[in-house]
């Protein structure tokens, strides 16, 4: 990612068990950049939070910019997105 100064790049996520919860669930910021750096473990923010992970993931990027002037075009950017899944080891 790359965040010019004045930029900042908002990580949120919400997780649910169904596709119909994953619509109500609540939002959940997992990270904003800058003060920190990618990459982003979703996983293990939700874990630090407290926040139990469903079957269903939704991950949204916020971008944004304050501007000094009309004029001034400044822009966060997002350069890769990787997504690794992790599944549970089965107990018993």
């Amino acid at each position: 990612a790359e965040t010019p100064e004045g930029t900042r790049i908002v990580v949120r996520v919400r997780t649910a068990e169904t596709r119909d919860e994953l619509e109500e669930a609540e939002w959940h910021v997992v990270s904003t950049m800058p003060p920190e750096e990618p990459p982003v473990h979703v996983g293990e923010a939700l874990i630090d939070a407290g926040i139990p992970q469903g079957r269903f993931l939704m991950i949204e990027l916020i971008l944004e910019a304050e501007r000094t002037s009309v004029t001034e075009v400044i822009t966060p950017r997002v350069l890769s997105i990787e997504q690794q899944l992790s599944c549970p080891s089965e107990v018993g």
